[in-house]
């Protein structure tokens, strides 16, 4: 039965091969030992290490069902699997802790989520913050999957294919700018064809045609592409290839800070929140249908359904108010358009001053 009671012990579950590979240092050399410093956690806690695909959800359901609190470490998929165990057990409720050992960590940072260092001080505040889940049906309900942190078809999904066959020879933080100056060059190695159907969150149902004018980029998220902002909705941002950003522009946004981390989709045309969508592809070759989930790269063959789901992820510090971007990645010369006054607005109060946060969308393409 779902419980919100705080745990009083915990297991660790880490995947060494997630990411960086840097899952057991983080454990190890920063978890533990800020663990130990608590008298309350230094006995209260056992660390699981997976050995294969699937085995986080089956320790996460194991310990979750003995009452243990989660902590998971590792990449999108990693924390997914450990999501899923705990829900097996029937505790979703549960507070959960995440620690980021992916390979770009968008989630994480979006989040301010804890450090390895941070987190027992977070687990001992007793505060965590509940998130939702997306549901993804394959082709007409052959194949359902979950996701909990973004959903890529285009350039983005074609980046998480190109840093995981780049992985052992680049490291992400250095493969990602080379693979979006590629993909700049020549958009059509990423670009989508096919026609996209959205139901908005007021009940209106938008149709859009990129059967001609390829679709350059979709991004589901229950992130807020004005704010940065973590909630319960789920939103889409489209680009198409006509509009697509300048190389120079392009690249700017994957340089430190990272705008992607903190809502800055200046390079799209259009954002929505939605109830649900379903993308269906208008290829030939429908082998080459890619979709990113959580981080990991999937085919379809005709159509992709996402649906926000009422399972919720109960995280242990998460910050609902993102950090901003750097005031010189604005545009001064793109205005805030209705909407991102709306949700700046609704975030942060009616005196907002858009030309503090570098997420400020227009509606058209911000090209440079």
């Amino acid at each position: 039965m779902a419980t919100s009671t705080w745990p009083s012990k915990w297991a660790i579950i880490y995947n060494p091969n997630s990411g960086r590979k840097l899952a057991k240092q983080m454990v190890m050399e920063e978890l533990v030992p800020s663990l130990q410093k608590i008298p309350k956690l230094n006995d209260n806690y056992e660390i699981y290490e997976t050995k294969y695909a699937g085995n986080g959800t089956e320790i996460a359901c194991k310990k979750s069902k003995e009452g243990y609190g989660l902590i998971a470490v590792g990449g999108d998929g990693t924390i997914l699997e450990i999501i899923l165990g705990q829900r097996q057990a029937g505790n979703e409720k549960l507070p959960m802790g995440i620690i980021a050992g992916g390979s770009l960590n968008y989630f994480a940072i979006c989040g301010s989520l804890p450090t390895p260092n941070e987190l027992p001080g977070r687990i001992m505040d007793q505060k965590s913050c509940f998130y939702p889940t997306m549901e993804i049906t394959f082709d007409n309900k052959d194949l359902k999957m979950e996701s909990f942190e973004a959903i890529y078809v285009g350039r983005s999904a074609y980046i998480v294919s190109e840093i995981d066959r780049l992985r052992k020879d680049m490291p992400p933080p250095v493969a990602l700018p080379k693979i979006v100056s590629e993909l700049v060059e020549n958009p059509s190695k990423a670009s989508f064809q096919g026609i996209v159907e959205m139901e908005l969150d007021d009940g209106t149902k938008l149709n859009l045609d990129g059967t001609n004018d390829y679709f350059w980029d979709i991004a589901i998220i229950c992130r807020n592409p004005f704010t940065g902002a973590q909630g319960d909705d789920m939103w889409v941002s489209i680009s198409k290839v006509s509009t697509m950003p300048s190389k120079e522009r392009t690249l700017l946004r994957y340089k430190p800070p990272n705008e992607g981390y903190t809502g800055g989709w200046r390079c799209t045309d259009s954002q929505h929140c939605i109830k649900n969508i379903k993308i269906i592809s208008k290829k030939n070759d429908k082998e080459s249908n890619l979709v990113a989930i959580s981080g990991e790269k999937h085919l379809f063959q005709n159509e992709i359904m996402i649906m926000k789901k009422d399972h919720m992820i109960n995280i242990i510090g998460f910050n609902e108010k993102p950090k901003n971007v750097k005031k010189e990645y604005h545009r001064n010369d793109i205005p805030a358009s209705e909407n991102a006054l709306k949700e700046l607005k609704r975030f942060y109060g009616d005196d907002v001053n858009p030309n503090d946060y570098g997420a400020i969308l227009s509606e058209g393409s911000s090209s440079l």
